[in-house]
């Protein structure tokens, strides 16, 4: 759920760790038309969100979820893509076609992030 800079740190960390020609996969990798802050109704309104993100209510989840980023373009551009090139990883992001994966209430995989160190 990478509150936080977690999202960012992840990626600088991958970079840092991995060899030459390595790869971390994350998934799923949320994506929205809007950056998202959600999270559970307990959660709500309690400052857990991005300062420029919508914060809205999953009322599809337990009462346990006190953050989870739904990335716009800009937002993952600025978050994870331009560090994991300043870390040396080439990043790709993959799009699942509907109907090849089955998709519950709570959680989908329709995008997945895929980082590869580069030499």
């Amino acid at each position: 759920m990478f509150a936080g800079n977690g999202d960012t740190e992840t990626v600088r960390e991958i970079g840092r760790v991995l060899k030459d020609g390595g790869a971390a996969v994350i998934l799923p990798l949320y994506m929205h038309k809007q950056l998202l802050s959600a999270m559970s109704p307990n959660y709500y309104g309690k400052g857990n969100g991005d300062p420029d993100a919508i914060e809205c209510i999953r009322k599809d989840c337990w009462s346990w979820i006190p953050f989870s980023r739904f990335y716009d373009v800009s937002a993952l551009k600025r978050r994870i893509i331009e560090p994991a090139n300043e870390s040396g990883l080439m990043p790709i992001v993959y799009s699942i076609l509907n109907g090849c994966v089955e998709k519950d209430a709570f959680v989908y995989l329709k995008f997945i992030l895929y980082l590869k160190k580069i030499k």
